[in-house]
């Protein structure tokens, strides 16, 4: 969920930045299964294994707003891998697809209606057989007293290959 920072928030925020790129790496576990496959990948050239999961992220992207939306949580958490880790702006870690669903599931109650927003895509590049893709995403909520309110921020996403072929979500930080 993306949040609007006042700028004390915002200069803990960058403070905080190292410790949660450190949270992007993959876990030892999520390393060791997808060992082959990120060898098989980082053999392959970058144009090729982007082109490879285009198609996943411009779905799940397109996906996105329209969940968010519906308030359907479920939906907006299914782009991520069983052992993805979402990053939130507050700086809190969540670690799996469930307990990403439940996070927005609180939070689509709580906040009020998202009445619109989207995701503008900045770049894509791959390191270790893995996609990293950032940019911008806002939001526009109809609160609980009938006012409006837009939050925007940068994101940094990492996807992964599953072992069927797919690309999903291994870690992605709202900043």
């Amino acid at each position: 969920m993306i949040f609007s920072l006042s700028w004390p928030v915002r200069v803990l925020a960058a403070a905080m930045l190292p410790l949660c790129l450190l949270a992007l790496l993959p876990s030892a576990a999520a390393a060791h299964d997808a060992a082959h496959d990120a060898a098989h990948d980082s053999a392959q050239d970058p144009v090729t294994l982007i082109a490879s999961a285009q198609h996943a992220i411009e779905a799940a992207n397109a996906a996105w707003l329209p969940a968010m939306e519906r308030g359907d949580a479920d939906a907006v958490a299914a782009a991520y891998a069983a052992d993805g880790v979402l990053i939130t702006s507050k700086g809190t870690a969540v670690a799996g697809r469930s307990a990403i669903a439940a996070l927005y599931r609180t939070e689509l109650s709580q906040i009020g209606r998202v009445i619109s927003g989207g995701l503008t895509q900045e770049g894509v590049t791959v390191s270790g057989g893995l996609i990293y893709e950032w940019g911008r995403g806002w939001l526009v909520f109809r609160l609980q007293d009938g006012k409006r309110k837009q939050s925007s921020g940068p994101y940094l996403t990492v996807w992964r290959r599953n072992p069927d072929g797919g690309w999903l979500i291994i870690r992605n930080l709202v900043l």
